[in-house]
């Protein structure tokens, strides 16, 4: 029972087995004889007592108890993103992590998402403390449309705080309004300035202009991923600094290693895992291949709309050291980290790419275009690309294969890099953030 909580064995006193009475006769026959002994257990048990177990000490307890079960299911946090896994994206990958590590610290989470691209998943998915509700939405020109969010979010209870992930069109701007209306604090969770990609572009650059930058202006906090980002705001959208908080991504433990990759041999595995977008720069890797004149592979895991061109490209080439591994997740996607020997990133743009964490915790060595987003997380740890040209990305990788020793330095550092990045970490952030949102 509770015996061996309070006594310590040779310091408050002596524990034996039940039943063990030769045990027993020997550690009274031990105090017997000792009584400096007796006077050593009986002032260190009463400093015991009097620290960790006086009716002040438990009444504090208990006070923190209850006031946790009765604030926090007043204080429902609402998450809004666009999409949600399966759908593909670091985006994704980050509110459903957020969310899920928020619930595990007894949080009330509200998740609401679009249906789209969302395969077999249930509408409605519940656990402990979380509930994702997926809304039928439809994509024009690249921009989710959600047609009820904007009803859902006003008939929320009192007391809810809006969390909402910006990025894509309109979501942001619905939440936004609707929140306004009921009164209810928001968050915006700005990861990354994305540019047009569509034929439309020209009107979603008047868009950001004018409903994309109010929002930002008028939101309660705002979120970004690191420095470089709250200069971006102050500076294109006119935001105070001062409403601006700085909570960089995390990593999940499933993809630590903590142990670094072996030396290659027969040839250099090179790993790409992301979206086959415009804002990836994923052709790059291809024209990178074609000037390796070194054993090399590359596997590209992930899709997008480019894909089909890049397959294509691949062809006109004739390269045989390229395959395209489509998506992948979990445990799936460690195991393509802990084949490879380097990750290579080749964006134009970035907010803070998960797949940048995720590969430094399972021990690769990052080799990556430097721009903001990139630049925070691979600085000092890995190699970054000023000029990015593929035949940069190819000389570096040609220093890799033939100084294997300074590849294994490389790959410690990432996993000592990544240590930093615990989703509990950042939540405990997030929760501070919370609780001055809602005063």
């Amino acid at each position: 029972g509770g015996i061996p909580t309070l006594v310590e064995d040779s310091k408050t006193g002596f524990l034996v087995e039940p039943a063990d009475l030769q045990s027993l006769t020997d550690k009274i026959n031990t105090l017997l004889n000792n009584q400096e002994m007796i006077k050593s257990f009986g002032q260190k048990g009463r400093q015991k007592v009097s620290a960790e177990y006086s009716w002040h000490t438990q009444c504090d307890k208990y006070h923190k108890l209850f006031s946790n079960l009765l604030e926090l299911p007043k204080t429902t946090i609402v998450s809004v993103s666009a999409f949600y896994p399966p759908h593909i994206g670091g985006i994704e990958v980050v509110a459903e992590e957020l969310s899920k590590e928020l619930s595990r610290q007894q949080y009330a989470v509200k998740v609401f998402s679009s249906d789209l691209e969302s395969g077999e998943s249930k509408k409605i998915e519940q656990a402990p403390n979380y509930q994702l509700e997926r809304l039928h939405g439809a994509e024009i020109a690249r921009t989710p449309i959600v047609w009820s969010l904007f009803f859902k979010i006003l008939f929320l209870p009192r007391g809810a705080i809006l969390h909402v992930h910006v990025a894509q069109a309109f979501v942001a701007e619905v939440a936004f309004w609707a929140a306004k209306i009921r009164r209810f604090p928001f968050i915006a969770h700005f990861h990354m300035e994305i540019g047009p990609s569509s034929p439309l572009g020209p009107f979603f650059i008047i868009y950001k202009k004018l409903f994309r930058g109010y929002v930002l202006r008028h939101s309660d906090k705002i979120i970004v991923l690191n420095p470089e980002q709250v200069q971006f705001l102050n500076e294109v959208y006119k935001v105070k600094k001062s409403n601006i908080f700085v909570i960089p991504n995390g990593v999940s433990e499933l993809y630590f290693s903590h142990t670094a990759h072996p030396v290659p041999k027969d040839k250099l595995k090179i790993l790409y895992v992301g979206r086959l977008a415009v804002q990836k720069r994923p052709e790059r890797l291809i024209e990178m291949m074609r000037l390796i004149s070194f054993p090399a592979h590359l596997t590209i895991v992930g899709d997008g709309e480019d894909r089909q061109k890049l397959e294509e490209l691949v062809k006109k080439y004739q390269l045989t050291n390229i395959g395209f591994e489509g998506s992948r997740y979990g445990n799936d996607l460690k195991n393509y980290y802990l084949d490879a020997d380097v990750f290579v990133i080749t964006s134009d743009h970035e907010g803070m790419p998960l797949v940048v964490l995720e590969a430094m915790a399972a021990g690769l060595p990052v080799l990556g275009t430097d721009v903001p987003g990139n630049h925070e997380l691979i600085k000092d740890t890995g190699e970054l690309i000023n000029e990015p040209y593929p035949e940069n990305f190819a000389t570096k990788l040609n220093y890799y294969w033939n100084n294997p020793d300074y590849l294994i330095a490389q790959s410690k550092k990432s996993m000592n890099k990544a240590e930093q990045y615990s989703w509990k970490k950042l939540v405990d952030q997030l929760g501070d953030i919370y609780k001055q949102t809602k005063k």
